[in-house]
């Protein structure tokens, strides 16, 4: 499993989180479900495919996230996925997680819909088909008569977090907030900066701003906690310092050509500078390639 992956699934995938997302989706993120009318389901779902030789092969299909809702309207299966990059055959891709889902609660007797829910973290700013019709629309074919309704909803974590505030989860706010900086390419620092957010996150919250937005942060193993305006502050206090080191060296290379060129210009041989400066021929030469 990709690193990406397991950091999404360890902070989206948790129950409150979800929650939230759910209101967003389902409500216009008007506080409706409760964290008790959630519940985790096994998202494997085994299926049987043909070999080119006419032999069957047992597989699984998997979903990231499973859950039966419960409310006064009855039960809804919500399946989530998450995508680091946008998958353009991901319609058909539910539908094979679906077919045995459907086809197990009919052999039980409590048919019910199956929402799918799809959340990537893609920059770019297209999109993929989320429909059969949507993918076959060019495309005359009996699957495009016949399953063009079939679909899923798809989120997009840098469109939501123009909304950052319309999710009941704080937390959730403060990891989509940092997303809208990086979308618009602000400094994520002055959510911390000008105490928008303050206090600590949780270790998850922090690693999936740590992997996607490539913070340089720093978390210990046994964590559980991160106090983010330490952390931001001991990152811009490393990067000062990788910075002024940075210009240390590129100052004395600066000044060393500087000097180079002067005794270049007096004539010199490359001897009688490399025995001043106590370089080697080879050191002198890439010095003169740089001027």
């Amino acid at each position: 499993m990709r690193l990406k992956d397991i950091a999404t699934k360890n902070f989206f995938g948790r129950a409150d989180v979800l929650v939230s997302i759910l209101d967003y989706v389902l409500y216009e993120g008007k506080q409706t479900v409760q964290l008790g009318q959630l519940h985790s389901l096994n998202g494997e779902h085994p299926m049987l495919l043909q070999n080119p030789d006419g032999s069957f092969r047992a597989t699984s299909c998997y979903r990231d996230k499973l859950f039966e809702y419960d409310n006064e309207d009855g039960t809804i299966s919500i399946g989530v996925e998450f995508q680091s990059y946008n998958d353009w055959s991901m319609v058909l891709r539910m539908m094979g997680y679906d077919l045995p889902h459907y086809w197990e609660l009919f052999k039980e007797g409590r048919m019910h819909p199956i929402v799918n829910l799809v959340l990537s973290f893609d920059r770019r700013r297209s999109h993929p088909p989320n429909t059969l019709e949507q993918m076959f629309k060019k495309v005359s074919s009996v699957a495009a008569e016949h399953f063009f309704n079939y679909g899923f909803t798809s989120l997009n974590i840098y469109d939501i977090a123009e909304n950052y505030d319309s999710f009941s989860c704080e937390e959730l706010q403060k990891v989509l907030y940092l997303f809208k900086c990086d979308r618009e390419e602000r400094p994520f620092t002055e959510a911390f900066d000008n105490e928008k957010f303050t206090g600590t996150m949780s270790r998850d919250a922090a690693i999936v701003c740590a992997i996607f937005l490539n913070l340089d942060l720093k978390i210990e193993d046994d964590s559980k906690e991160i106090d983010m305006c330490k952390a931001v502050s001991d990152m811009k206090k490393r990067c000062r310092e990788e910075g002024r080191e940075e210009g240390i060296k590129l100052g004395a290379e600066n000044t060393l050509r500087g000097i180079v060129e002067r005794l270049r210009n007096m004539n010199l041989s490359v001897h009688e500078i490399c025995h001043l400066l106590g370089v080697s021929e080879e050191t002198l030469h890439q010095i003169e390639l740089s001027l």
